[in-house]
């Protein structure tokens, strides 16, 4: 499994403007004889979040947290793990404030003393203090600095590498018919990185980039000029690394310049609310996804148990967050923490924790093909798998799929055949 710095919070960044230093603190001190090891009893786990519940960046992220307290309301009821309860005490609020992280996991690790951090969902997420403390940390990434630290553990993998998404990218722009194509992405590397990465790749495959602009601004919503190059230079496919309102102000431009038919390619933008509310801007659109697609179950209702138990609990505890990615993330990371305490048993310890999970050869968590975590912290390991969906009016529905098995994969780090894809790994949910 790769992971991609996903496209919808690239612009966020921006605003921090600072690097906190690394502090390394004491995780477990000694008393007498016994240790003491934070946030944990004889019957219960305290933990902690970081999210960015309200402010302007809030739909974004919050509904991690909702995708955590799911999971963890679904084994406390079942007795939580080796007798103790898992206790979310701590879900703390930057306010979309790019000066308040730093602060806020201060007081998470130094005065809160939580056992670990699941849930973290921040645009100014301050990895390398975490790093030094090293307390377990699980979340949703949407910059770099998670690898290599080994307790630092993010959805997919900690290990980002745009080229193990590239077969699959140039496979999809050429289902939809692209032969010349135009790229779009933010002027921050966090967008343009990846954008610039994957263009200059295409012609390897015989697709020309025609029009290239990697340098708009985070917030630009007019972006005529983009597509007018395109119309006139005859693109035929877009392929977007823009967040989700940028990709709909794409959209936009590129109906007024007359280029609407033209397909587009988008790394973010799975969204139903958002599909409901403008099926014409969707209308051409393809997205890429690093997990199983929601619409797959109701396609296939008994091959996806992971999916199922996901949507069952969400829908009875947080509805209207379901069919959110960021919750699903949520849920991911909730899930590989309590899959490390099954793994790190009774006696346990931040330290025994981190091991444990570092041993995990094969996480999927239902819905992802599998993360070996002995190796996600500082490499991916071939082949690279996605799915796809598209728009067909006011839903999604799977794109490129062959049965029960949505994935697309390729070997990474070489010129492939992308007429010929591979098998995704074994115990891949839907394989």
């Amino acid at each position: 499994m790769y992971r991609r710095v996903r496209g919808r919070l690239v612009g966020v960044a921006l605003c921090a403007g600072v690097l906190v230093a690394t502090v390394p603190i004491e995780t477990e001190a000694s008393v007498g004889a016994a240790v003491t090891v934070p946030g944990v009893t004889s019957h219960s786990i305290t933990v902690g979040a970081l999210v960015t519940q309200s402010g302007f960046l809030a739909a974004d992220f919050a509904p991690v947290l909702d995708g955590v307290r799911a999971y963890f309301s679904q084994v406390n009821a079942k007795g939580g793990v080796n007798g103790r309860t898992i206790d979310l005490k701590y879900p703390l609020d930057d306010a979309s404030n790019p000066f308040s992280d730093s602060a806020l996991l201060h007081t998470l690790v130094e005065q809160d003393h939580v056992f670990a951090i699941v849930g973290v969902a921040s645009g100014f997420f301050n990895a390398p203090y975490l790093a030094g403390t090293k307390t377990p940390t699980f979340g949703y990434a949407t910059t770099g600095g998670w690898s290599p630290s080994p307790n630092l553990f993010a959805a997919y993998g900690s290990y980002s590498d745009a080229l193990a998404s590239l077969p699959a990218i140039e496979y999809a722009v050429k289902q939809n018919g692209g032969t010349k194509v135009g790229f779009v992405a933010y002027n921050q590397a966090s967008s343009s990185g990846e954008c610039s990465t994957l263009a200059a790749q295409f012609p390897k495959q015989h697709l020309a980039v025609t029009v290239k602009d990697l340098s708009i601004a985070y917030g630009t919503t007019n972006l005529t000029s983009d597509a007018t190059r395109m119309k006139n230079a005859g693109v035929d496919s877009v392929v977007s690394c823009l967040d989700v309102n940028g990709n709909l102000a794409f959209e936009r431009a590129l109906a007024s310049a007359g280029l609407s038919s033209a397909p587009s390619l988008w790394l973010d933008g799975y969204d139903r609310s958002l599909l409901n509310r403008y099926p014409d801007l969707y209308a051409n659109v393809t997205l890429m996804l690093q997990h199983v697609p929601f619409e797959a179950a109701a396609m296939f209702p008994n091959a996806y148990p992971g999916l199922n138990s996901y949507l069952t609990q969400m829908s009875a505890t947080a509805p209207s967050s379901a069919y959110a990615e960021t919750a699903l993330e949520g849920w991911l990371s909730a899930a590989l923490f309590v899959a490390g305490l099954q793994k790190a048993g009774p006696t346990l310890t931040q330290a025994s924790l981190v091991k444990a999970i570092n041993g995990i050869s094969n996480f999927t968590g239902g819905v992802t093909t599998p993360v070996d975590w002995r190796s996600a912290h500082k490499k991916t390991i071939p082949p690279g798998c996605s799915t796809f969906v598209r728009a067909s009016g006011s839903h999604f529905e799977l794109a490129f799929n062959t049965g029960t098995n949505p994935w697309v994969c390729f070997p990474s780090g070489t010129t492939v055949n992308l007429a010929k894809p591979v098998l995704p790994p074994k115990g891949t949910p839907g394989r």
